[in-house]
């Protein structure tokens, strides 16, 4: 039962990091082996963990594109330049419009600036700014959920952690507490019914501490 649901449990954290169901699997091992030697998994600052979310990751790529887009409309309301050529045949008779005497060339700048559209280009760079002031308010939510998410998690893992070690302590006793009980039954001291007790007292410990782990 416990192993079925860490299986499921892995397999979910699998895909939500975009990987298949079973690459963690080995790495979560690895992992459980830390805690099972009573060392804690390293999980670094709550900056960093931040950094490897998901979802605070796409809200950061969302705000960037949107301030990307304030950039290129903002762009269009100046004027652009350009350096351009044009050939051409200028003749005073028809007969001699194509021969090479005739060919004219020139080059020179030019200049496009919408001026009659600064209405319609100012509209866009408001709209680009309001998007940016949305991906901006969605970034920053996302990002104190996830701070909420990382903090609760923590004072969670630590607050287990010491719970993993109290227990441990208690299957020890339990153990020794089984084992002297049956051995005083085997003299004849005690009723099997207390050996039976005490060893579903070590077993209710054991299993405990399997979840806890």
């Amino acid at each position: 039962m416990l192993r079925a649901a860490i299986d499921v449990a892995t397999f979910r954290l699998g895909v939500l990091t975009g990987r298949m169901p079973r690459e963690l699997t080995e790495d979560l091992q690895e992992s459980a082996l830390l805690i099972m030697r009573g060392d804690l998994v390293p999980v670094g600052l709550p900056s960093e963990l931040l950094l490897r979310r998901s979802d605070v990751r796409q809200a950061e790529r969302g705000l960037h594109a949107a301030t990307a887009d304030v950039g290129l409309a903002t762009a269009e309301l100046y004027p652009r330049f350009f350096i351009t050529g044009a050939a051409d045949f200028e003749s005073v008779s028809f007969g001699d419009l194509f021969s090479a005497e005739s060919g004219t060339f020139s080059i020179g700048p030019s200049i496009r600036w919408p001026v009659f559209r600064r209405g319609v280009l100012r509209a866009q760079v408001d709209a680009a700014d309001a998007r940016v002031d949305a991906a901006y308010a969605r970034f920053k939510r996302s990002v104190l959920l996830a701070v909420e998410d990382v903090e609760r998690s923590l004072e969670t893992y630590g607050e287990e952690e010491l719970r993993r070690r109290q227990l441990v302590e208690s299957q020890e006793a339990a153990s020794s507490a089984a084992q002297h009980t049956r051995r005083i039954y085997e003299r004849g001291l005690v009723q099997f019914l207390e050996v039976l007790d005490a060893e579903r007292r070590a077993l209710d410990v054991d299993l405990e501490l399997a979840q806890s782990e």
